[in-house]
């Protein structure tokens, strides 16, 4: 008589921490990294910088931790994890390996690194678009902040067209991304929710230019998972580009030439990162989009018959 025995089960390594799923990974409004940790924070009952004093930056070995430089600057500048410094390149890989997770390098702008130049791409001083927050409010969710609100370069909510809120609606302190105390919806200064009545609320042009940089870096964000379904190969310059640059060098490229200036077109196609805010900021009065591919102008087409 034969006794069938029960299939064996893989016995997976337990994390150190709670596995806490963030929030529309691979979406425009993906939770950002600090939302994230601080979530995790307070799951385990401890404040942000407990959980990143006590426990993630004991875990890393010296070269990777830098002593307490590194532990200082971490307690200081917690909001660069939001980017794509060397800080937020170690602890979210330490954060992924404690929590067993492999995604939460999408909560910031890592997939972006060596790909594309921001100069003070992430905000200490959180904006925040109380829409948002109140759609998360009826529908019984953590209350949690999006990647985007992070960006130095972003002040319109590219989804209700409205401009982003700066300080807590009703002491007047300021919302930061990481504070050591606070979660994420609550002013950490008076612990009471952000929620702001649509009376106040200011609505943005869909033609302004604060918008037209919202909804630029909102694709960004939303391209996280795969960054090169934005970019196409240019058998010319010999690299990965924004449709913008495809098929063309700076010198020849006269409709932008005009609308860019010629260290951005030279940074743009000569270097590996491209710096996407000054692209954009250059752009806008002729919508010149990094991602699509531009027209050569009448002139430009009468000229190439002769």
């Amino acid at each position: 008589m034969f006794i069938r025995m029960p299939d064996t089960k893989l016995i997976v390594h337990r994390s150190a921490l709670y596995n806490l799923k963030p929030y529309n990974v691979g979406e425009d409004d993906v939770e950002c990294a600090t939302s994230y940790i601080s979530r995790l924070a307070f799951e385990h009952s401890v404040s942000f910088r407990m959980l990143i004093n006590r426990i993630i930056l004991p875990s890393l070995n010296d070269d990777q931790r830098g002593g307490k430089l590194f532990k200082k600057t971490m307690s200081q500048h917690s909001f660069h994890l939001n980017g794509i410094n060397f800080r937020a390149t170690i602890l979210i890989r330490k954060l992924n390996e404690l929590t067993g997770r492999t995604d939460l390098q999408l909560l910031t702008f890592l997939p972006w690194k060596s790909k594309i130049y921001f100069r003070r791409l992430v905000r200490e001083d959180l904006s925040y678009c109380p829409m948002c927050l109140k759609q998360q409010w009826d529908q019984n969710m953590d209350l949690y902040f999006p990647l985007l609100w992070c960006v130095n370069s972003v002040a319109v909510c590219p989804k209700h067209c409205i401009y982003l809120e700066k300080g807590c609606p009703y002491c007047g302190a300021r919302i930061l991304a990481v504070s050591a105390d606070s979660h994420p919806g609550f002013c950490g200064n008076c612990q009471h929710t952000i929620l702001k009545s649509s009376t106040d609320i200011r609505t943005a042009e869909r033609s302004s230019k604060d918008y037209w940089i919202s909804t630029h870096f909102s694709k960004l964000i939303s391209s996280n998972k795969n960054p090169y379904a934005l970019l196409t190969y240019s058998p010319q310059l010999k690299k990965m580009v924004f449709p913008m640059f495809l098929n063309s060098t700076w010198k020849d490229i006269s409709s932008l030439s005009i609308r860019l200036d010629v260290p951005t077109l030279e940074a743009a196609v000569s270097s590996h990162a491209i710096p996407f805010g000054r692209i954009l900021e250059q752009g806008y009065p002729a919508r010149l989009s990094p991602l699509e591919l531009v027209k050569p102008s009448k002139s430009e087409r009468n000229n190439d018959k002769y």
